[in-house]
C-alpha cells in the first residue's frame, strides 16, 4: 500500500519531533469545495442585497474577500460600497452558505480528519487550526463537527483589516504559536500559500493532497 503523507506525519509525532500541529482547514482537514464556488457568489449576492448594493458577476469573487484585500478594495470602490461596512455583511452570508454545505452533507471533514486529531490530542500534542476563511466560518466548522475539545486554538479571518493578513501572510501561524506556547511546531496544510507562511514563520511544513488515505490505514502503525 503507498504511504501517505498523513502516516508520514502519524510517525513524525510518536516520535516526538514536534510539540504542537497546526492545521490549515479548507482542503485540508475540510473537504475543498474545488472549483465549485457558486455557494460563495450567492452568499456575496444577499450580502449586497442586504446593502442595497449591486454588482457585476465578475467582481463577485472580488468581493468574496477570496482574493485578498486589495482585490476586495477594489471591487468596493467599483460599486460604491465602504469595505470596512460591507466585509462583516460578507463574513456573515459566507458563513450562512458553509452551514447550509455542511447540513445538507454536501461538505464534510476529510475522512480520517477527526481520527488525526483525536490520535493527536491523546499524545498531549497541542492542536490547532488557522484559516483564509472568516472567523466565524472557522468557528461554525470547529462547532458543526465537534472538534472544540480537541483543538487548543482556531482562528480564521476577524475583521476587515486582518483580511490583509490571508496566508501567505505568517500573522496568523505567529499568533498560533504564541497562543501554543510551542516551541517546535509542524504546520500542515495544502497550498502553496501554506507552505510560503511556514517558510516565513520559520516553521517546518507538510503539505497534504487531495487523494490522502484513511486513517484506518494508520492503524498498525500505533498499535
Amino acid at each position: 500500500m503507498q504511504r501517505s503523507r498523513f502516516i508520514a506525519l502519524i510517525e513524525i509525532i510518536l516520535n516526538m519531533r514536534y510539540d504542537a500541529v497546526i492545521f490549515d482547514l479548507d482542503g485540508t482537514l475540510l473537504q475543498s469545495t474545488g472549483d465549485d464556488l457558486s455557494w460563495s457568489k450567492e452568499a456575496v449576492g444577499r450580502a449586497l442585497e442586504k446593502q442595497g448594493l449591486e454588482a457585476p458577476e465578475s467582481e463577485l469573487m472580488n468581493l468574496s474577500g477570496i482574493r485578498g484585500s486589495q482585490k476586495f478594495v477594489e471591487a468596493c470602490e467599483e460599486i460604491g460600497a465602504d469595505p470596512e461596512e460591507l466585509w462583516p455583511v460578507v463574513e456573515g452570508e459566507r458563513m450562512e452558505g458553509k452551514k447550509q454545505l455542511i447540513e445538507s452533507g454536501e461538505l464534510e471533514l476529510k475522512e480520517g480528519a477527526e481520527e488525526l486529531l483525536r490520535f493527536i490530542h491523546e499524545q498531549d500534542v497541542k492542536a490547532s487550526v488557522i484559516s483564509n476563511s472568516p472567523d466565524l466560518t472557522v468557528d461554525l466548522v470547529v462547532g458543526e463537527f465537534g472538534l472544540e475539545s480537541l483543538l487548543h486554538y482556531f482562528r480564521g479571518i476577524t475583521t476587515f483589516e486582518d483580511l490583509s493578513h490571508r496566508k501567505p501572510d505568517p500573522v496568523h501561524l505567529d499568533y498560533a504559536v504564541a497562543e501554543l506556547g510551542c516551541e517546535n511546531p509542524l504546520y500542515v496544510g495544502d497550498s502553496e500559500s501554506d507552505e510560503v507562511a511556514a517558510q516565513r514563520e520559520g516553521i517546518e511544513d507538510v503539505l497534504i493532497g487531495d487523494d490522502v488515505e484513511t486513517l484506518s490505514d494508520v492503524e498498525d502503525l500505533v498499535d
